[in-house]
């Protein structure tokens, strides 16, 4: 979904080019921390471990998971609980 205005875009990166690369990790960042502790919130409580880290890689990063995070993430989720 893309609802955002040629203008506001380019006023965006306008200020993102203002920042120094530093500023720039700090943002990103704190972004990625801000959107993880609201996808951890979403959960259900009493999830596994495994199951919490298949549910947040997938709400996450979607359809750009690798085949091989896959493959861990299937193997994690499948072991028995210990």
């Amino acid at each position: 979904m893309d609802d955002t205005s040629a203008e506001v875009r380019a006023v965006h990166a306008a200020a993102l080019s203002r920042m120094s690369p530093g500023e720039r990790l700090v943002a990103a960042t704190g972004m990625h921390a801000a959107a993880r502790a609201m996808v951890l919130a979403s959960m259900p409580r009493g999830m596994s471990p495994e199951e919490v880290i298949y549910v947040l890689l997938q709400r996450m990063y979607g359809d750009e998971l690798s085949e091989e995070t896959r493959r861990v993430v299937s193997a994690l989720r499948a072991r028995p609980p210990r």
